[in-house]
C-alpha cells in the first residue's frame, strides 16, 4: 500500500470523525421567548442552572451538539444556552460560552 493511500485514508478517517462531532444543523428557537427575566444576561450560558458558568456547562453544551444529552434541552435551555442571540444553539455558542467561563 502506498504512503499517498494512507495518508488520504487517515485524513478520511479524520474528517468524518470531526463531522460526527459536531452537530451544526442547530435547533432554532421559536420567535415568542418572552418570559425571560429582566435581568437575563446573568443567566446566559448557564445551561445547569448552578448560578455559574463553569466547566459543567461546557460539557452539557458539548455532549447537546455531540446529540449525547440524555435528556432533551428545555425551551428555556435553549434561550440560555444561545449566547449570541441568534435565536440557534451551534459551536459559536459554545466557543463564547468557553471564553466566558470560569475555566481557563
Amino acid at each position: 500500500m502506498s504512503m499517498k493511500k494512507i495518508i488520504v485514508g487517515i485524513c478520511s478517517l479524520a474528517m468524518l470523525a470531526a463531522s460526527s462531532m459536531l452537530n451544526l444543523s442547530a435547533y432554532v428557537a421559536p420567535p415568542d421567548w418572552d418570559f425571560m427575566p429582566d435581568n437575563f444576561d446573568f443567566y446566559r450560558g448557564d445551561v445547569s442552572e448552578n448560578f455559574e458558568v463553569d466547566i459543567e456547562d461546557i460539557i452539557i453544551m458539548q455532549r447537546y451538539l455531540h446529540g449525547n444529552l440524555p435528556y432533551s434541552f428545555l425551551e428555556r435551555d435553549f434561550r440560555i444556552a444561545d449566547m449570541n442571540e441568534d435565536n440557534a444553539v451551534n459551536i459559536y455558542d459554545l466557543i463564547l460560552l468557553k471564553k466566558s467561563s470560569s475555566v481557563r
